[in-house]
């Protein structure tokens, strides 16, 4: 996310914000995915699972406060200082999340039940 940011700050064109818009998408797709696995295994590891919905929701809820507090501040920044300061830190505030998930931890779960087989993946026949 953090390149997209620094992608638009010197895009000209706009294929180059189409660009950076399409990157973005992707990126929230594989991010969202992990996080909701990240938290399904966590709450699972806990025994929690019931919780799912719950945590899903208020996980939401501050990612949505989050992007209205950063809305407001950014344009009220963008009001009484150069445009950069914002880029400076939305990169700074990357750089503090990245160091934060490195204390992420991996939940360990057993795998108790069979997995269906991929299509994908054809059986060995003897």
């Amino acid at each position: 996310m953090a390149s997209a940011m620094w992608s638009v700050k010197y895009a000209t064109e706009f294929w180059h914000f189409a660009i950076v818009v399409w990157l973005a998408g992707v990126s929230y797709s594989f991010q969202s995915g992990s996080i909701n696995a990240l938290l399904y295994e966590t709450l699972e590891e806990n025994q929690k699972t019931q919780q799912f919905e719950r945590e899903l929701g208020l996980l939401e809820v501050w990612q949505l406060t989050a992007a209205i507090l950063a809305a407001f501040s950014g344009s009220l920044l963008a009001t009484y200082y150069p445009m950069e300061i914002n880029y400076w830190l939305s990169f700074i505030s990357t750089i503090f999340a990245f160091g934060f998930s490195l204390y992420f931890v991996e939940p360990s779960i057993t795998k108790t039940h069979t997995t269906t087989p991929s299509l994908l993946v054809l059986p060995k026949t003897h």
